[in-house]
């Protein structure tokens, strides 16, 4: 009783206001394939809604019940918080049970634990890489990833489509189904499909019987010589904890020439440089990390002309994220109190894009510092407007209101 009492004082004294915590969206679509309505569950990055024009590489979870959270988590440390790996869609497959996400993982073969992978297969290709593509910002690099069971599945779609996927992640996969029965597909799976320039990484935990060094040996005498093969085994982890350091292993090392050298560009060349070195590895262009630019707008703050430089050589080889340089640098220049500077590249900000919300808290802080609070308080109203349509990360939008309550006190 006692406990229940002083449960109700608390409620009534604090006025808390409880609010849901999202990492992404659950859609449903309909499959033929399937015969049957299947679930997505659809994470996009932080810069995703207020950089409108970049576009992302799509990470496909085939196991999306049990990973998707943690995936998801370790998706954004990698990519916006510690700029080792691009930001990156990732869609996880719901499935409808265990027993349900293991009919359709496993080979069709002719054996007696029959499965649906190639229905799973044509449903991803046909329906869910279709429905993505049509209605997310892709810029066509394609990454199939699962565990275990789901690991087996992903070695079955490697074999049968291996120019699908760019990059194939199998985890501690479960190679022992049906005595190592993957195995005879190899030769007959790999006959039709050369060249295969795909990448296949392929993990093991502390554990035996899985089936993987039998298949690597006979993948690596059997199987064309353009797969980039790539094989860590990991003693340390069990086959429940494996999953983190096989994704943080085998994306990092997919995407190490995502990497600024010395994390900023040294100058317009070294731009250029960049960007042809991202089409010859992912045939397409990645979203800079924000702190490759911040680095660079940091390490010149104080040159102008070689500041110029690189925001042109930006503005031609990543015209998407301009807008992004330019406001790193002002608010560098209003920091450094070079206020004339700051003005000259907001003048060019606003002009390629009105309705920037990060171009007009900046406008906001230079109308502060000439004393125009009321302009600097309608410019960062319509900045926090734009920010919540955008559905901005809230430490972002903190910022913004933090920044308008301050303007509000000189009101």
């Amino acid at each position: 009783m006692k406990k229940i009492i002083l449960l109700t004082v608390l409620f009534f004294c604090f006025n808390v206001t409880a609010q849901s915590i999202n990492i992404g969206e659950r859609i449903v679509i309909q499959s033929k394939h399937l015969n049957d309505e299947r679930e997505l569950l659809i994470y996009t990055p932080p810069s995703y809604h207020f950089n409108e024009k970049s576009k992302y590489p799509v990470l496909y979870v085939v196991d999306g019940d049990y990973n998707f959270h943690y995936v998801t988590g370790l998706v954004e440390l990698l990519s916006s918080i510690s700029k080792n790996i691009p930001e990156m869609i990732v869609v996880g497959l719901s499935s409808k049970g265990t027993p349900t996400y293991r009919k359709n993982s496993k080979p069709p073969y002719d054996v007696k634990d029959k499965g649906n992978a190639d229905k799973t297969v044509a449903h991803i290709k046909e329906e869910v890489v279709t429905y993505i593509n049509k209605n997310y910002k892709t810029n066509g690099y394609q990454i199939l990833a699962g565990h275990s069971i789901g690991g087996l599945f992903t070695t079955y779609a490697m074999i049968n489509n291996p120019k699908f996927f760019n990059s194939y992640i199998a985890i501690s996969p479960a190679l022992w189904w049906e005595d190592e029965a993957l195995k005879k597909q190899i030769e007959i799976g790999f006959k039709k499909k050369q060249p295969l320039p795909a990448n296949y990484y392929i993990t093991l935990a502390n554990e035996k019987g899985m089936g993987v060094h039998g298949f690597l040996e006979l993948l690596e005498s059997k199987g064309p010589r353009s797969l980039n093969l790539k094989f860590k085994h990991f003693p340390d982890e069990s086959h429940g904890s494996v999953g983190m350091a096989s994704y943080r292993w085998a994306l990092e090392d997919m995407f190490a020439d995502f990497r600024v050298e010395e994390g900023y560009f040294k100058d317009a060349k070294s731009v250029e440089s960049y960007h042809k070195k991202l089409q010859e590895n992912y045939q397409t262009s990645l979203h800079i990390a924000a702190g490759f630019l911040r680095s660079t707008a940091y390490a010149y703050s104080k040159d102008k002309k070689s500041r110029a430089s690189i925001g042109k050589a930006l503005a031609k080889y990543f015209p998407n994220q301009i807008d992004e340089y330019r406001n790193i640098q002002i608010a560098g220049l209003i920091q450094a109190k070079r206020l004339d500077e700051a003005r000259k590249i907001l003048v060019k900000a606003l002009r390629n894009n009105k309705n920037n919300f990060e171009t007009l808290a900046n406008q906001a802080s230079l109308f502060t510092l000439d004393n125009k609070p009321k302009d600097a308080l309608k410019a960062i109203e319509k900045a926090i407007a734009i920010a919540r349509r955008k559905n901005i990360r809230t430490w972002l939008l903190n910022e913004l209101l933090d920044q308008r309550d301050k303007i509000l006190v000189n009101i």
